[in-house]
């Protein structure tokens, strides 16, 4: 098998893998990290500041390093000086908790699904769910190890999405409309990925099934606009708690979306929710 190894700061496998961005990253009892994204998978571990992957150098500088945002070493560089600059304590210790969370830059195809299978929704049930789509409509990528591909709006058909064993529910008929509109508008994700964050929202929040929450989620783990901050319960429940004035995540500028992920690793692996808005 080909290996290929790297060192990098502030980054860890296993606190992006428990994040809550990513639900196609799963870890075995070693520690070894599949990493599924739409007809790819790399396995990766890490030791210390040394992270191993599956792929040659080539696969590594023409796809992981982008997706893993392993390219974007100032960013966190620059967030590490604003987070330890501030005055704000409950960052900090966020911060020091999670500061190997790296924001992925996955497909937008497959982030406008999982957001939308991901309402009123646990972070278990949308994997389990993403999974039995993947092996219903994907094609195996995998025999030893039993990995199948997303599958592509044209290997869906959206008219079995009700049938129970996918258990998608009343978010069926959001996922029937914007495969129906995909398939009609090949053209829309590369609209999407070509637009100011401010015109994506505008244009992902006009499509059932796609409000404010759903469609900063895109922005932020798709389209890597990293000013977008996604707000659902866990992130409500820590401005009630730790902030009365309100947040000010104007702050942090073109990072806020990081710190909402340092604010949501932290809550996430100290008090549990049932459900996520």
């Amino acid at each position: 098998m080909i290996m290929f190894s790297i060192r990098a700061n502030n980054f860890s496998l296993e606190q992006i893998a428990e994040s809550g961005q990513c639900f196609r990253m799963k870890a075995s009892a070693a520690k070894v990290y599949t990493i599924i994204s739409g007809d790819r998978y790399v396995k990766a571990y890490q030791l210390y500041d040394q992270i191993t992957f599956s792929c040659s150098y080539k696969e590594y500088e023409d796809y992981w390093k982008k997706y893993l945002d392993l390219d974007s070493d100032a960013d966190y560089i620059a967030i590490d000086k604003l987070i330890n600059k501030s005055n704000d304590e409950y960052i900090k210790k966020a911060y020091a908790f999670g500061s190997g969370i790296r924001i992925l830059k996955q497909d937008t195809w497959e982030m406008i699904i999982s957001y939308i299978i991901s309402q009123n929704n646990n972070i278990p049930r949308i994997k389990k769910t993403i999974e039995k789509i993947c092996r219903k409509y994907g094609r195996l990528i995998s025999e030893k190890d039993d990995i199948y591909s997303f599958p592509t709006p044209d290997m869906i058909d959206e008219n079995t999405l009700e049938d129970d064993e996918l258990g998608l529910g009343y978010r069926a008929e959001y996922l029937k409309n914007i495969i129906s509109y995909i398939k009609e508008h090949p053209e829309y994700i590369t609209t999407l990925e070509l637009a100011s964050y401010e015109k994506a929202v505008e244009n992902l929040k006009g499509h059932k099934g796609i409000g404010p929450k759903v469609s900063n989620c895109i922005c932020l783990f798709a389209l890597h606009h990293t000013g977008a901050f996604p707000i659902d319960t866990h992130i409500k429940k820590i401005i009630a708690a730790n902030y009365p004035d309100g947040f000010d995540s104007g702050y942090y500028g073109d990072y806020q979306g990081i710190v909402q992920q340092y604010m949501f690793y932290y809550d996430l692996n100290n008090v549990q929710e049932e459900d996520e808005e």
